[in-house]
């Protein structure tokens, strides 16, 4: 039976321009420690194949601003200076009213050919392996999931000294594509977010430090509700419902 890790905090989005986002990052370079994922201050490339229902179930959730809402994902971390495939996770994402959980396991190249298989063949294997794939394969079987896009950002993240539990994130070259293979390239990929922009993710276990507020109003940080994929599913596919 594989290893799940669960993940479960708060977390806030702001949409800053390149100057505001290097202002924040030099405000605070001198405590930040690049997390496990960043070997170095390049950060790496995110890629996720995300999987929807007929009439883009998980995308009008979003919309709708359900309290209670899912996303199942598969999710590649990728080096940046080749595109080359680092580790690979399945997930399903939940937002239960502000809270951010996730259930999250490692999966490899031949587990991934049976979860990108839109007929869900194999699923009887996969399940039994992990109960994050098991409640999938209950989602794709009731709802007829099937990978319905990529998504892929450049990303730098962080830990913070002294404050444990804080992970602040620079998402950058935002895209994505209607494509959902593995070998796809960022050349393949849309634009969803202009490039000029950056998201800052601040994520926290209970509270948000009083120092980390004051920096966000010194620098007339812009607050935003955004989801890449329900982003990317409007910029590629138009109004959907």
């Amino acid at each position: 039976m594989k290893s799940i890790k669960n993940i479960s905090r708060f977390e806030i989005k702001y949409k800053l321009s390149h100057s505001q986002s290097n202002k924040l990052y030099n405000r605070i370079s001198n405590i930040l420690i690049p997390d496990s994922n960043s070997k170095n201050e390049n950060g790496y490339g995110n890629y996720s194949i995300y999987f929807e229902a007929p009439g883009w179930r998980y995308k009008n959730e979003k919309v709708e601003g359900l309290a209670l809402r899912t996303k199942p994902r598969l999710r590649i971390y990728k080096r940046l200076s080749d595109f080359k495939s680092l580790a690979y996770f399945f997930e399903l994402k939940h937002r239960i009213n502000s809270r951010i959980t996730k259930e999250r396991v490692l999966v490899n190249q031949e587990e991934i050919k049976l979860l990108l298989d839109p007929v869900h063949q194999g699923c009887d294997i996969l399940k039994k392996s992990s109960p994050v794939l098991d409640k999938f394969y209950y989602l794709a079987r009731r709802y007829d999931l099937r990978p319905a896009l990529s998504v892929f950002y450049h990303r730098r993240a962080y830990t913070v000294k002294f404050s444990p539990g804080l992970r602040i994130t620079f998402d950058s070259f935002v895209s994505a594509s209607k494509r959902t293979i593995m070998s796809n390239i960022p050349n393949n990929l849309t634009p969803i977010i202009p490039h000029n922009e950056c998201i800052i993710e601040i994520k926290y276990n209970d509270r948000i430090p009083g120092w980390v507020l004051q920096i966000i109003k010194n620098i007339e940080m812009e607050r935003i509700s955004v989801s890449k994929y329900a982003t990317a599913a409007s910029v590629l596919y138009g109004n959907i419902s």
